[in-house]
């Protein structure tokens, strides 16, 4: 793993995405998902792709200890791994800023019984984290295919992280309503 948390801490916009977060949360609950909302399986998953645990310290222990360093997957919410794993170049990495990894992990707990709503709720907080990443970014951040080779910057970027956000509130939606026929 490459060195962690360089810059500093990531309260404050960690805090916006949770605000963020809690927002499409509330639409999602408005939305008639009422049951799914209230679960704690849906609210986890929600957290940990939207906001993450940022409101705990920065780091535990010695800074770079491996338990520092296992302890970061919980402060960075599951989109922003891929500066955890490849580094801050590879930030807005394109398999971490899609809808790539909710759909993955939804197919492979679509038969456990928690699988419905974790799905939801890690589509419902990758949504709001990609569609806050595209309103606030910069014009010159880059969604990162292959670092400093193949990147996509402005409206391209924005564009996919847009896209990608309503995607995955389409998925959130499409699983609510066969988990819905599933229990009829």
């Amino acid at each position: 793993m490459t060195n962690l948390m360089e810059s500093s801490s990531y309260f404050n916009n960690g805090l916006r995405h949770a605000v963020f977060g809690a927002l499409f949360v509330l639409g999602f609950h408005l939305m008639g998902q009422k049951q799914y909302v209230k679960r704690f399986e849906y609210l986890a998953a929600a957290v940990v792709s939207s906001s993450a645990l940022f409101f705990l310290p920065g780091h535990i222990g010695r800074y770079g200890s491996w338990l520092d360093q296992l302890y970061q997957f919980l402060h960075y919410p599951l989109a922003d791994w891929d500066i955890l794993l490849f580094g801050i170049s590879w930030h807005r990495f394109f398999v971490t800023h899609s809808l790539a990894i909710p759909a993955l992990l939804l197919i492979l707990l679509l038969r456990h019984p928690i699988g419905h709503p974790v799905g939801m709720g890690l589509s419902v907080g990758m949504s709001s984290h990609l569609i806050w990443d595209a309103l606030t970014c910069s014009m010159r951040t880059p969604v990162v295919f292959i670092d400093n080779i193949i990147e996509i910057r402005g409206y391209d970027a924005k564009g996919w992280l847009i896209i990608h956000g309503l995607l995955l509130l389409a998925l959130a939606w499409h699983t609510s309503r066969v988990a819905e026929r599933n229990e009829a």
